[in-house]
């Protein structure tokens, strides 16, 4: 059996779930629409693949953050050319989706979606899901999806749960968890020195800088905690973008340009270090399909903070055994769970940790991607 698994471009999160089913031995080929890293500036990943890596529209510059226009005549080469008996298909709402899940059903091709959109991502039309339902998700074999909300969404779209495997939303649990235990027994001077990270316990935020994101209803959060108990923990935002200047400008306005720290872009690489020595993490976003920052956190044992709009919630948090969840419309809420998670004494966040890094192993591993990958393939 030949396996095509596409993605717009691949990194580190994609590498690790191909890797994952390399000892399955099938014959699998990756294709990407472009190495352009887009939003997400993977840094070098050369020799990490362990499959054959095709890419559609191949760019100079590897951090470009705009998909140029593509020429989708190459596409028709490759499918001729590598002549798959199944298609893992990133998605419906893209171009490339579109036409691979076209080319599949006029070859009589299993084409397999891989999809993390749920119900609350958005507004919803009932006549828009229809036109959905019969246009796109009718014509699936089946799906690889993040969690159970994702689930729940395409059974509404018309898709059998038999049809239906979770798993997809996984990143190298044991590239964190080793990393950060590995920097947290070694000389944490050296380590704090080099990447300018705080000697203070802290909240740290991995985001990138958008209004959806909700950095700036957490740093008013942030602010009221702080007011609250004694010897507050500091806070680190690690990330940037279109808001940066304004969240610079509200950590002024709100005086706490002596506990915010924004490090800005940290590479995957490094982030590992800021995960090692912080005491939580927080993630507060109004809308988020999956949230693989909490898988990192969780993978590197540390509590959670998170918005129950995040889609990793359902499946990585669990009330008051590994951390809390809030709503992201509601500040006092949060400003709540921060002084929640700040009163625990150690023992506590380390058990908090553990049972962090126990459901990361449990529903979002290499594991259960390769699962739901054989049980598609095998159905």
């Amino acid at each position: 059996m030949k396996v095509l698994i596409v993605f717009i471009n691949v990194g580190y999160y994609h590498i690790a779930r191909i890797n994952s089913v390399a000892e399955l031995n099938l014959d699998i080929e990756v294709l990407q629409l472009t190495n352009n890293s887009l939003e997400h500036p993977w840094g070098k990943i050369d020799n990490l693949l362990k499959y054959p890596l095709h890419t559609i529209h191949q760019l100079d510059n590897h951090d470009s953050t705009d998909l140029p226009f593509v020429n989708y005549s190459y596409l028709d080469i490759i499918l001729k050319k590598l002549n798959p008996d199944v298609i893992f298909v990133p998605g419906w709402g893209f171009d490339l989706s579109k036409k691979l899940l076209k080319w599949s059903n006029s070859n009589r091709v299993k084409c397999i979606l891989m999809s993390e959109s749920k119900f609350d991502d958005k507004k919803r039309y009932k006549f828009i899901e229809l036109y959905k339902s019969i246009r796109y998700i009718s014509k699936f074999y089946g799906a690889l999806v993040g969690g159970n909300a994702h689930a729940e969404y395409l059974k509404s779209l018309g898709m059998k749960s038999e049809k239906i495997q979770l798993g997809y939303d996984i990143v190298d649990n044991n590239y964190f968890h080793e990393m950060t235990q590995m920097i947290r027994s070694s000389n944490i001077n050296n380590y704090k020195n080099k990447f300018s990270i705080p000697y203070n316990n802290y909240f740290i935020c991995v985001t990138r800088f958008l209004p959806r994101k909700n950095i700036q209803m957490l740093l008013y959060s942030y602010s009221i905690y702080r007011k609250k108990v004694y010897n507050p923990w500091d806070l680190v935002i690690c990330g940037t973008g279109e808001e940066f200047n304004t969240i610079n400008s509200l950590i002024k306005q709100l005086n706490l340009k002596n506990c915010v720290n924004l490090p800005g872009f940290v590479s995957y690489s490094e982030i590992v270090y800021w995960y090692a020595f912080a005491s939580c993490l927080v993630h507060p976003a109004l809308s988020e399909q999956w949230g693989l920052v909490v898988n990192e956190a969780c993978a590197s044992n540390l509590p959670i903070i998170c918005s129950d709009k995040v889609g990793a919630s359902d499946e990585l948090v669990e009330e008051g055994l590994n951390g809390f969840k809030f709503n992201p419309n509601n500040s006092l809420q949060l400003t709540n769970q921060l002084i929640s998670i700040h009163n625990l004494d150690n023992d506590k966040l380390i058990n908090m940790g553990n049972y962090s890094y126990k459901l990361v192993n449990d529903k979002c591993s290499g594991l259960n991607f390769k699962q739901g990958f054989l049980s598609l393939l095998n159905n």
